[in-house]
Order: structure tokens, then sequence, then C-alpha cells
């Protein structure tokens, strides 16, 4: 097994966040995050599904849990930068993840997989 794919949805600034996710269990890094569903602020929390935003999530290190900061670079291999007018959405995102990935990680590894 290379990798899983799982949806993660959770409360935005205007309406639910969903998102498809990609992690590799070995490595423990994302292998990358797209936006498939979103109704926040145009020209703000949009911003979740630009390639700026998503890029930084290829790779990404989610142990411990992603991080994310407010105008300030990452520094960490877990962290990621908020969009600057819309931490509400990227706060959002950030923590759709985690939640999500904690119960993935553990039905692979109560399975055994």
């Amino acid at each position: 097994t290379v990798g899983y794919a799982f949806i993660a949805s959770g409360p935005g600034f205007s309406a639910k966040i969903k998102m498809m996710i990609g992690l590799e269990i070995k490595t423990r890094k994302l292998i990358g995050m797209k936006v498939i569903e979103q109704l926040e602020t145009p020209g703000l929390g949009t911003k979740i599904e630009d390639d700026k935003f998503r890029n930084q999530f290829v790779g990404l290190d989610f142990e411990p849990r992603i991080e994310y900061l407010k105008n300030k670079t990452p520094v960490k291999p877990n962290q990621i930068k908020a969009i600057t007018g819309a931490t509400i959405s990227s706060v959002a995102v950030v923590k759709a993840i985690n939640n999500r990935i904690k119960v993935v990680i553990g039905l692979i590894e109560w399975k055994g997989y």
C-alpha cells in the first residue's frame, strides 16, 4: 500500500469545507490536499483552493498534529502558514484534516494495515 485517500470536512467561515486528503503511513506525511467543496468568502477564504495554500500540505508531517501560523513563516515540518485575512478558513482546514487523520490512523492501525 502506497498511501490512503479519504474525505475530511468541517465547518468553515461560511459553510462546511470538504477536502480530499492523501497520506502515507510509513513516512507519516501528507501526500496532498484538494478542496472539493467550499462556500468561503470570495477573494479571501476561497484562497484555500489556491496552489500556494494547497502546496503547503504536500509532504507535510502530520505527527505531531498539523499546526498553522499567523503572519509567520513555518519552521517545523508540521506547520503551514495561514492565509492573511482568511484565518478562520485556514484554521478550519487544519482542524478538519487533523481530526480526520486521527480517526483514519486509528482505523488503519487497529486493522493492522
